[in-house]
Order: C-alpha cells, then sequence, then structure tokens
C-alpha cells in the first residue's frame, strides 16, 4: 500500500480494514420472573373527628398582642383518637396539642398562637393536623387582620 502523489494532481489515501471478532447477538430477551402485585393489606382501623370551630377569624389583633386560639375537638368515632404530626404554617405558632389517645367521646384542644414575627396586614394561616381519623390529614384555619 502507498499513498502520495499521482501525476494528476489527486492525492491517493491507503485504506485499512479492520476485521471485528464474531461476538453472537441475543435477539430474543431473557424471560424475567416478575411476582404478580401483593394483595392490598388493610388499613388501620380509623375513627372520626369534630371540631366546634374549625375555622378561626381573630379580627383585628396588634402584632405585639400575640393572640391565641384554642380549637376543641371531639373523637366521634368508637376507637380511640390519636395525634400524629400536628405543625402550623409560618407566623403561627403550636402552643399545645392532645398527647396522648383521646377516648371515644372525648375531648380535647389545639392551641395556637400568632407569631411576633407575623406580617402585617390580612393574613390567613393553615394548621395541619395527621391522625387516625378518616380523613386522615385535617386543615384548620386561623384568619386575622395583623397591626403595628
Amino acid at each position: 500500500m502507498n499513498s502520495g502523489t499521482s501525476g494528476s494532481g489527486e492525492t491517493e489515501v491507503a485504506s485499512t480494514v479492520i476485521e471485528t471478532p464474531n461476538i453472537p447477538v441475543i435477539s430474543k430477551p431473557t424471560p424475567v420472573n416478575i411476582p404478580p402485585n401483593p394483595s392490598p393489606t388493610p388499613s388501620a382501623p380509623t375513627t372520626t373527628m369534630a371540631f366546634a370551630e374549625p375555622n378561626a377569624n381573630l379580627g383585628a389583633v396588634k402584632r405585639s398582642v400575640g393572640s391565641t386560639h384554642t380549637f376543641k375537638v371531639t373523637n366521634t368515632g368508637s376507637i380511640p383518637l390519636t395525634f400524629g404530626n400536628v405543625n402550623a404554617d409560618a407566623g403561627l405558632l403550636l402552643v399545645s396539642k392532645p398527647t396522648q389517645a383521646v377516648p371515644p367521646g372525648g375531648t380535647s384542644e389545639i392551641v395556637v398562637k400568632l407569631a411576633p414575627d407575623v406580617e402585617l396586614g390580612a393574613i390567613e394561616k393553615t394548621v395541619h393536623i395527621a391522625s387516625n381519623s378518616d380523613p386522615a390529614h385535617y386543615h384548620l384555619t386561623v384568619k386575622a387582620v395583623i397591626e403595628e
């Protein structure tokens, strides 16, 4: 093989042939045994709850006062009511929540307080409650007009 220039001004390029090994190609996928979906497991028993006032309107409040509100909850179901996470939006502080199971027919309280750094003007804040009730996630709201 040689390369160079021929008399016509064209350049000749040497070519090389590379042989590849004979590798078998699998054209059919190998079957995979996938177990069937498990049957859904029954969920834990649930109860129900009711709030005397799930939406609180505190009206006009001076930010420096830090107004509090108590939400009263009643277990209206037939098994004890237990609470998981209970938290509040920024600007609203959780003062207390039930720490023990509430028996059927029993009552308890969730207490919230406006934070000292809550924004001025009309606000609407949410308290998020996780429990063994149906529904499992519940919201309480607090509205107020915050003044300096």
